[in-house]
């Protein structure tokens, strides 16, 4: 499966609205839309690459180039903020259980080399369980 996806957020977008069906549904990245901008003030190019190699097991990759809509609202001069990656492996045990490994690469573009005064790759990695009943 193949997907891309456009989405383009203001500064007054209220995260209480996030909504978690699937990998890249609403988080947009695990890195960028979790820890960082949280789906505001940005336009975000998604391609996403999904297979599934046995019945149990998903396995995405993700791609995600983030602006920023108005670099200005957060104190800088570029909108070309962040391009990362996510790999996400998930084992389906059964119909309450899955299991997920998650790890995220993020290199800073101009505007967020600026934001945060270097150009640090970010990474990031979990292990989750999700339950369901």
């Amino acid at each position: 499966e193949l997907t891309y996806r456009y989405s383009s957020f203001d500064e007054d977008y209220d995260v209480l609205f996030y909504s978690a069906t699937d990998w890249g549904s609403w988080f947009q990245g695990e890195i960028t839309g979790e820890y960082d901008i949280f789906n505001e003030n940005q336009d975000t190019h998604m391609v996403r690459l999904k297979v599934q190699p046995m019945e149990p097991v998903a396995v995405s990759l993700f791609y995600y180039a983030f602006s920023l809509h108005h670099p200005e609202a957060m104190g800088v001069r570029r909108d070309d903020y962040v391009d990362e990656w996510n790999l996400t492996v998930d084992w389906t045990i059964n119909q309450h259980v899955t299991l997920s490994w998650v790890g995220a690469y993020a290199i800073p573009d101009s505007g967020a080399k600026e934001r945060f005064g270097d150009d640090q790759d970010w990474k990031a990695m979990m292990v989750m369980a999700s339950i369901r009943y």
